[in-house]
């Protein structure tokens, strides 16, 4: 099992260091990566959408 399966299947960080044997730090560093991945993508998505109802408005001329 991977770190990253584990993490998806809700094990702590502790459960994760004792069965991988990695240290504490290594994993926390590798979930806050993981978090601030996703809290991009979702920003990027959010921005894309945002744009995209400018669009929308500008050409309906609902935007001023």
């Amino acid at each position: 099992m991977t770190l990253e399966q584990m993490i998806e299947q809700g094990f702590t960080a502790d459960q994760i260091c004792a069965k991988l044997g990695h240290s504490y730090d290594f994993v926390m560093q590798f979930i806050e990566q993981r978090h601030d991945e996703e809290l991009q993508k979702q920003y990027e998505f959010l921005s894309y959408a945002d744009e995209c109802a400018n669009d929308d408005a500008n050409y309906y001329g609902e935007f001023k």
